[in-house]
């Protein structure tokens, strides 16, 4: 299960990050984000399962972004899995390329039930991930709140 879920954040993670990066101001076209180094499954807490994600991002403008929220519904296959969110504020600082290590963690709606949809699937089988939801993302004094709708196949 947690091999699988691994590869779903590899695959997707990028895109989720880099969406607030582009749509919040002119200058963050140019801020690239790298496929992630290492997705550690740190444990169990009740129903969460939490996961240090370490990911390049290459931030070459002169404004700070600080990620304030992620509240993201995740289904795989077509089968409601959970929520993906963070728990502290991620920032990217400005002029920098660095890894970042980020904090995420996946609510899941029911455990005996991801389980059984994890052993269901298929090694090599492409299966779709979808995440639903928003991310908060500040600059300066811009706020804004970024609608993501991203579904994509992942091969486990």
């Amino acid at each position: 299960m947690y091999f699988i879920m691994k590869r779903i954040f590899i695959k997707v993670l990028p895109v989720l990050f880099i969406i607030p990066l582009l749509t919040s101001c002119g200058n963050f076209e140019n801020i690239k984000i790298g496929e992630p180094e290492s997705i550690k499954v740190q444990g169990f807490e009740g129903n969460y399962v939490k996961f240090d994600v370490r990911i390049p991002i290459d931030n070459p403008t002169t404004h700070r972004i600080r990620i304030e929220e992620i509240d993201l519904k995740v289904t795989l296959n077509g089968r409601y899995i959970g929520k993906l969110f963070v728990d502290e504020d991620i920032v990217i600082k400005p002029k920098r390329k660095q890894m970042y290590d980020l904090p995420v963690k996946v609510r899941m709606s029911n455990i005996l039930n991801t389980a059984f949809i994890m052993m269901t699937l298929k090694e090599g089988q492409h299966v779709p991930v979808k995440f639903e939801g928003k991310i908060v993302a500040k600059s300066m004094l811009i706020r804004k709140t970024i609608e993501i709708n991203e579904e994509r196949k992942v091969a486990i």
